[in-house]
């Protein structure tokens, strides 16, 4: 299963250096209407599918013997090492991405052809003084671009316009955009895209554009920082209390020298200060008494602590065995409700494939239509939709290509001249003929 690309031109509008490494580019992304793939955007699609278009890579492989960027995302080659062979796989590099936020915009040009286009011109940023060979988009032609959309997102319909047949996406996602050489058109490999693209986990180039945002925040931020000269330190003034000013009342002298009666008691001497009292034996028995009657309390209530202790155990393992077996039955019943409601979701899924696969029998011809529905079950069924799509686009096509060559023989057709025996009852003028020919 494909994704499918859009094909423009990489026509380049301005150019303003941010550093010595990283320009802003404005570029015409693609044009709406009918695309030369048979391929077909309206602007809603357009402008949804630019919301989220925020981050995108911006990828390609050049090709140093051709001196231009190639057809396809990378090649496998086998290189010499040393005394053996060894298969390299040389991928795409990302040499910037649409920035989050991008302001688009339309304009109207007539291309080439003599048509009128209405082209999405996009912002978006290259490190075109790190990759020298990126200097070869501002000369000459311009370089060709495939937009690659996500298939797992993309929806669409077939159409006609002007009685020539389109895919016209309702839905769409962009995933990469891909700078192709100057003499070149895209085929159907969007899949190779999506391999090396952030959406397929390739941590390479996620790492890549990790450090080229980091990049292009920190020269945006230094080129709009204004320097901000440091004030001097205040000294801390400090507020003076109110209070200070009020005259505070002298507090009086006392006198040390008045040996006057103040009509406080003297204590009393402590009789048996300095005197030793020995125990006699009536205290140590009594002391004895108490001790033995402790210990008889606390062993009765460790006894008592023990019984009820097993006993408790006792009734917590009758509960934990009650709440085993509970949840063994539920268990089970919940088991039996999971199959029957996973029984019924397949079921219902199968029939809405099934449905699916019927409408679109037409669309996609007959070998399609058998392949799919011994398939059915194999395909989630927003992937049975896309694969509906690009199937029906491919069968278009073919009929596209086979209406063409019809149409040659209808123009050039071929006289025959049959005179094998006929199998009705022959004519008077074929015997003649035929006796002729004998003679």
């Amino acid at each position: 299963m494909k994704p499918t690309n859009i094909f423009s031109s990489f026509n380049i509008l301005s150019v303003s250096k941010v550093t010595d490494i990283i320009s802003k580019y404005k570029i015409d992304l693609l044009y709406l209407g009918g695309n030369r793939n048979g391929s077909y955007l309206e602007q809603d699609v357009v402008e949804q599918m630019m919301k989220n278009a925020g981050g995108v890579p911006i990828v390609g492989y050049f090709s140093k013997d051709s001196n231009d960027f190639t057809d396809h995302y990378g090649e496998i080659v086998e290189e010499i090492k040393g005394a053996e062979i060894q298969t390299v796989e040389h991928k795409p590099t990302p040499y910037g991405y649409i920035p989050e936020g991008a302001q688009f915009t339309y304009h109207k040009k007539v291309d080439e052809d003599g048509y009128e286009r209405e082209y999405l011109t996009v912002d978006a940023y290259l490190w075109d003084g790190r990759y020298e060979e990126l200097k070869i988009l501002q000369n000459g032609a311009p370089n060709n671009i495939s937009m690659e959309l996500n298939p797992d997102t993309c929806e669409g319909e077939l159409i006609e316009v002007e009685s020539v047949p389109f895919y016209k996406f309702t839905k769409a996602d962009l995933c990469g955009v891909c700078i192709l050489g100057k003499n070149v058109e895209p085929c159907f490999q969007g899949a190779e895209l999506v391999k090396y693209s952030a959406n397929g986990g390739n941590k390479e180039l996620i790492d890549t554009l990790k450090q080229m945002k980091y990049e292009l925040n920190a020269a945006l931020e230094e080129e709009s920082a204004e320097p901000v000269e440091p004030e001097e330190p205040k000294e801390p003034e400090i507020e003076s209390d109110p209070l200070d000013d009020v005259p505070q009342p002298e507090e009086p002298t006392p006198d040390l020298t008045d040996d006057k009666d103040d009509g406080i008691p003297e204590p009393l001497p402590d009789e048996s200060e300095g005197e030793d009292v020995e125990p006699t034996a009536d205290d140590l028995d009594s002391v004895e008494d108490d001790v033995a009657e402790q210990e008889e309390e606390a062993n009765a209530d460790s006894k008592v602590s023990i019984e009820d202790l097993m006993r408790e155990n006792s009734e917590l393992r009758s509960a934990i065995e009650d709440l085993r077996k509970s949840y063994s039955s539920m268990e089970t019943e919940y088991k039996q409700l999971c199959a029957e409601r996973d029984a019924r979701k397949a079921a219902e899924e199968h029939s809405e494939r099934e449905a699916l696969v019927n409408a679109s029998r037409e669309d996609i011809g007959e070998e399609n239509y058998n392949d799919l529905m011994a398939n059915v079950d194999n395909y989630s069924l927003e992937q049975l939709k896309s694969e509906i799509a690009v199937r029906g686009f491919a069968y278009l096509k073919a009929l596209r290509s086979n209406f063409n060559l019809n149409s040659a023989k209808d123009n050039n057709p071929e006289i025959v001249n049959d005179l094998r025996e006929p199998e009705t009852q022959d004519e008077d003028w074929i015997k003649a003929v035929r006796s002729y020919k004998e003679n």
